[in-house]
């Protein structure tokens, strides 16, 4: 693994260096993937050897995203959330759309009815979304993931990571990036993962939206479910590993 996060480390220098960047690509993540030498990475794999590798906007207080990852209750959960719990798309009243974040303890209230929550039940081994009326009455619980699954994707994905920052501007009407900081992290053990679950660190997310443009116009985009992570609390789940 060392092997892997030194070769890492020599192209994170190489584009530190190298400054402001005219982006070929929108998406932080993206380019920097680019830059690096590695192809667009759809499946449920490290995007470099066992290194999964994440941006973040430098002074930014937003999440970063773990993974997302199907329920075992059904591989439809987030459409069906979306049609029971979520609102009407700002274009296509017809349609329910959904984006919500929600941990342990969040008192966000979601399309002005609903409470969402992850609650961990250990003797289940399974972690649930759980949804809310306003009253706090248990609406719907048949969304989980079981222990052994998020074991499992945390092992292929994430035990290792390396997080850079990122900066952007526009110039011309053109887009560039920079990227600095570079850091490389070990997962702690998937206790941990359960522990920052149970007292809200770890958040969990999900996103249902409308295709507004090509073929799919008009279609749901299931961008799934998944959980999430406040930057400043990633030394909570991992370790800093230096080399």
């Amino acid at each position: 693994m060392l092997k892997e996060f030194a070769e890492l480390a020599k192209r994170f220098q190489k584009i530190e260096k190298a400054g402001w960047i005219q982006a070929a690509n929108f998406n932080s993540g993206l380019f920097l993937e680019k830059l690096l030498g590695l192809g667009v990475n759809d499946f449920f794999i490290p995007d470099f050897g066992n290194v999964e590798i994440k941006t973040h906007k430098k002074g930014s207080c937003s999440k970063i995203n773990l993974f997302t990852v199907v329920p075992d209750s059904g591989f439809c959960e987030s459409k069906r959330l979306a049609s029971l719990y979520g609102y009407p798309d700002k274009d296509f009243k017809n349609i329910n759309i959904l984006a919500a974040s929600f941990n342990a303890n969040s008192n966000n209230i979601i399309a002005c009815k609903y409470f969402f929550r992850l609650v961990v039940n250990r003797k289940a081994k399974k972690i649930y979304i759980v949804i809310y009326d306003l009253f706090f009455r248990i609406l719907d619980d048949k969304t989980f993931w079981t222990f052994e699954l998020l074991e499992e994707r945390i092992n292929i994905k994430l035990k290792f990571l390396a997080i850079c920052c990122n900066e952007s501007i526009f110039f011309r009407g053109k887009k560039y990036f920079r990227y600095s900081n570079f850091e490389f992290f070990q997962i702690k053990n998937f206790d941990t993962f359960i522990n920052l679950v149970e007292s809200g660190v770890i958040w969990g997310n999900i996103r249902v939206s409308v295709f507004k443009g090509n073929y799919r116009y008009k279609q749901l985009h299931d961008h799934g479910c998944g959980f999430t992570i406040d930057f400043k609390d990633i030394t909570k789940l991992y370790d800093r590993v230096d080399f």
